[in-house]
């Protein structure tokens, strides 16, 4: 086995290797490509990558990069050995090979972070020289090992030690951490034939405070961890010499941070010496992150001439710490709300304290007070009112005993039209109504979210230059300029590119957020690559793929392994229970790259004193569902949604003459084992089953679920006829009959099934109706403001007519075309309702197509489908079930809304159902008539047509469902 390093040639063997370890992985079933890997590798702004490489076959991966959430650190993202593997030492061979990089890089210590479920691999870390932290949540591991390596004093003990196996560590399956006063420390014990090294380093500060040679000892201690604003603690040194020549110490204490520390010591030690200082803690207003490195103590330390830098980390704090906590109000101004004032005593004392925070724009409660004990926390309500609304930030006067002090504390008071920005420590706010945007200056991310207190859906991080990429900005502080109440620019300069300004440019507009990128070049003519990775928390999503609309539902589907890039079809993600979106422009590439997605404009040539602007990238709270988000983002073609696992029967095709082929369609990446069972028939889930047609209940058992879908495939069979009675056209296709007449109006006056007529008119003749004067009923298409008397004065056609559908299904039916030309607003408007069957199937497919000849533009006008119905001969059995909930029909006037199925029963053998996918179906019934209005709203250009979505009326003995019909969206006709 040998360590290489990482070229693209190795791309396909890198991505057998992750798809060999899946079970390293929780047995993620991501399938990864080469090309998954160059895109990954590309943008991973990895300083090194390093693979394994046995009998040319890539066993092991491991890569060391900066470590962006820490100072001086670097970082190992990522380790993997495929698991035949595993207890081969391979792990171990890449790890020592990335010590050895961090122990030559400018960062004294090196890190990583691991998860609960791989705590088997802690030996090995811990043999290799890392600690693991104390942590509720994370499992983060540290590694000092490059510090020792870079320090001018240890240097000649170091050369002697092998930090594998001269190790004295005791290593267990335990957190690590000498608890001391209130500190932990990290101790390495070093032991072989020439030489002994024992060191510890402090936690918080990650730095050392303690080292052990064969020549001398000396430890730093600290009096508290602890520490107060304004406040002096005691810091010692104690120094031993073990030899009997003097040993020349020189301590020179540094400031650091908020501590402020000026020992200054130089002597000749004899044997043993102690070094008493004290610090100084003083007041900053920059609130200290647990999970980074602390303010220090730190002193720098000569051992006859050679240097040694001693570190120990202090947590400081204020007197009293204060946050003031807003609820989620949409405020009105002048009226009183509560809001909550979070109190903690850091002193040692039992104290009581009066709290004013200065008004402005908002009132607060005079001489709030409340005693608390030494170390105890209370929150206490206070009563407001606002003149304004506005971003809050004063400083809160604190009184105690004898002392005054300011502390700063700060809030959103927002209203329904309200834009302002507002910045405390390292976030800014941009509030515009009930929607927040902050931009978080320390991780560099920005993120929108629909309330001050709601975990955001995605997030916009640290953007790359390159090729190669850099992470620069991941760690940088940048500029920030509030152009105006909802406006800022955020500006980076870089290093690694010189003359080049990155300015993200952000704008948020009552929950709608625009951002585009701005290279500035001040420099040389350059070629860049700009790289935007982007968090996106998937689960709920509707995503684009494969020209289908992928609905994502549950954690184990929202892995973004289960999406292949390529399939994502259109430029947005919609996160249909929040009603959150996210949408790019076309010319910007988007890919998913492990968990993240990124946004590449590559090649982009840039000239000396000239920029470049990338096109907008948008996320929004505001729109009501995708199909309105998808216009958003300019798509607006229909398409069906579907989920990763989904059913194939014949094609697509509903309706059939003979067996049907069955098979699961896996839109996952990873491919599926399994079976699927039909008609009791099992087969493998990667093969086909054929069945006869009817209503198929298919069982799809695979690792993870076990899942039932429902089918109703429709048998056709025999042939439809066309006649003639009297004024009448008639089709029968063997199992139903429906009519129309020319003479009477532009209806299907009868649909007759199973001997039983399901139509209500007034065929031959329209006349009065509950509130309409001549009522014509039977199935009718209608634009809003035009009733059956205005109808009955237009010019009408009636014909037979055939159809073949995309799946050359050939339909026979009636077209009945109403022709208006006395109505002045809809002059020249032709409506063609076409009404069509298949033989023998229990089905009948009614859809409108509109032709405007109107000189004018049909605007969002509502269609309407009239079904007057006659589900019970009596009118007195009929019903509508929702739910578990039976509506009782032509009893008392009720209306009742439905999605795509409608299904009524009476004491007839059969149910009448009636399926659209896409108009609005509303139920409406009195003693005098039940209707069915299949309603849309249409918008037409002047010499154009539309087709409204088609009712499909089926006759059933079952309780038909959504999921059994969903095939009839399918079926679509160009006429």
């Amino acid at each position: 086995m040998k360590i290489i390093e990482y070229r693209d040639s190795y791309a396909q063997q890198v991505a057998d290797m992750w798809n060999k370890s899946s079970s390293n992985w929780g047995d993620d079933q991501t399938i990864q490509t080469a090309e998954d890997v160059i895109r990954s590798e590309t943008t991973s702004g990895n300083i090194k990558l390093y693979l394994a490489m046995d009998n040319d076959i890539i066993v092991g991966y491991c890569s060391f990069s900066l470590y962006q959430h820490d100072e001086g650190a670097s970082y190992l993202p990522l380790l993997n050995v495929i698991p035949e593997y595993h207890g081969k030492k391979v792990g171990k061979a890449l790890i020592l090979q990335v010590i050895e990089d961090a122990k030559k890089s400018n960062w004294s210590r090196f890190d990583l972070f691991t998860w609960s479920g791989n705590i088997k691999a802690m030996p090995l870390y811990k043999k290799c020289g890392f600690f693991w932290e104390k942590l509720n949540r994370d499992v983060h591991l540290m590694n000092f090992i490059p510090y020792l390596y870079q320090t001018d004093a240890i240097n000649e003990y170091m050369d002697k030690i092998d930090c594998y196996n001269d190790s004295k560590r005791i290593i267990d399956m335990e957190q690590d951490g000498i608890e001391k006063n209130g500190f932990e420390y990290y101790r390495y014990d070093y032991v072989n034939n020439d030489v002994s090294l024992s060191c510890e380093f402090e936690k918080t500060g990650r730095g050392m405070r303690y080292l052990d040679t064969p020549e001398y000892t000396i430890e730093m201690t600290v009096e508290n961890h602890e520490v107060v604003y304004n406040c002096n603690y005691k810091v010692d040194f104690v120094v031993s010499n073990k030899t009997d020549k003097p040993l020349a110490i020189k301590i020179k204490g540094n400031n650091n941070k908020n501590i402020e520390f000026s020992m200054d010591e130089d002597v000749k030690v004899i044997d043993n010496i102690e070094f008493n200082g004290q610090f100084n803690v003083v007041p900053t207003d920059k609130e200290q992150d647990k999970s980074r490195t602390h303010p220090v103590v730190e002193a720098n330390i000569y051992i006859n001439g050679k240097h040694v830098l001693f570190k120990t980390g202090v947590e400081t704090k204020e007197p009293v710490n204060l946050r003031l906590r807003v609820l989620d109000y949409t405020h009105v101004l002048n009226k009183q709300y509560s809001a909550y004032l979070d109190i903690e005593n850091n002193l040692d004392t039992e104290e009581e304290f009066t709290i004013n925070l200065p008004s402005n724009f908002v009132e607060f409660d005079k001489n709030n007070k409340i005693v608390l004990k030494p170390k105890e926390k209370r929150s206490i309500t206070i009563k407001y009112t606002l003149s304004e609304f506005g971003f809050y930030k004063e400083k809160a006067e604190v009184t105690y005993s004898n002392y005054k002090l300011n502390k700063i504390v700060y809030s959103i008071f927002k209203g329904a039209m309200s834009s302002f920005i507002g910045s405390a420590e390292y976030l800014y706010y941009m509030v515009s109504g009930n929607f927040v945007t902050i931009l978080n200056t320390k991780s560099n991310n920005l993120a929108m979210i629909n309330s001050f207190h709601e975990n955001n859906i995605s997030a916009l991080m640290a953007p790359s230059l390159g090729k190669p990429y850099s992470l620069e900005f991941a760690t940088a502080k940048p500029e920030v300029k509030i152009i105006s109440d909802n406006e800022v620019k955020v500006i980076y300069s870089s290093n690694d590119f010189k003359g080049i300004q990155l300015i993200i440019n952000i704008k948020h507009t009552f929950g709608i957020l625009e951002t585009y990128y701005e290279i500035i070049n001040e420099g040389e003519d350059r070629e860049l690559s700009l790289s935007i990775p982007v968090w996106y928390r998937m689960k709920d999503n509707v995503v684009p793929y494969n020209n289908k609309l992928l609905s994502v539902k549950g954690i184990v589907e929202a892995d973004l392994g289960n999406l292949d890039s390529i399939k994502i079809d259109e430029n947005w993600l919609f996160n249909a229970k929040a009603r959150y979106g996210l949408c790019w422009d076309n010319s910007i590439e988007m890919k998913l790259s492990d968990w993240k997605l990124k946004f590449d404009i590559a090649d982009i040539k840039i000239e000396k004193n000239s920029s470049f602007i990338t096109p907008k990238i948008y996320s929004s709270f505001v729109h009501k569902d995708v199909k309105d988000f998808r216009a958003f983002a300019g798509n607006v073609t229909k398409k069906r949604t579907n989920s990763f696992l989904e059913l194939d029967i014949n094609n697509g095709n509903p309706f059939a003459s003979d067996n049907v082929e069955i098979k699961v369609i896996n839109n996952k990446k990873a491919p599926l084992e399994g079976t699927f069972t039909v008609d009791s028939k099992e087969t493998n889930i990667q093969e086909s089953i054929h069945a006869t047609p009817g209503s198929k209940e298919i069982i799809v058992d695979i690792k993870e679920k076990s899942v039932l879908f429902k089918r109703l495939v429709f048998e056709k069979q025999g042939a439809t006829k066309q006649t003639i009675e009297d004024d009448s056209l008639v089709i029968n296709n063997g199992l139903l009959t429906f009519k129309a007449s020319k003479d009477y109006a532009d209806s299907i006056y009868s649909l007759i099934f199973n001997d039983n007529e399901w139509l209500d008119s007034n065929y031959p003749t329209p006349k009065e109706r509950a509130w309409w004067g001549d009522f014509v009923g039977g199935l009718t298409t209608r634009v809003s403001g035009i009733q059956d008397n205005s109808s009955l004065k237009e010019t009408r056609e009636v014909e037979f007519v055939s159809l073949k559908d995309n799946f050359e299904n050939e339909w026979q039916g009636i077209k009945v075309s109403l022709m208006i030309e006395n109505d002045p607003d809809y002059k020249g408007l032709v409506v063609e309702t076409y009404t069509m069957t298949l033989p023998g199937v229990p089905v009948v497919h009614s859809f409108a197509n509109i032709i405007n000849k109107t000189g004018k533009l049909i605007e969002n006008k509502e269609f309407s489908k009239y079904n007057v119905l006659k589900i019970d001969d009596k009118k007195e059995q009929a019903t509508i079930k929702q739910g578990n909930t039976s509506y009782k029909l032509n009893q008392v006037e009720l209306s009742l809304i439905a999605d795509k199925l409608v299904l009524y029963s009476s004491s007839r053998e059969y149910k009448f159902g009636v399926y659209n996918k896409d108009n609005t179906l509303l139920a409406d019934t009195q003693k005098k008539y039940n209707i069915l209005f299949s309603e849309k709203n249409m918008t037409i250009p002047d010499n154009e047509s539309k087709q409204q979505a088609g009712d499909f009326i089926i006759f059933t003995k079952e309780d038909l469902t959504k999921e059994a019909l969903i095939d009839l969206e399918n079926i679509k006709f160009e006429v």
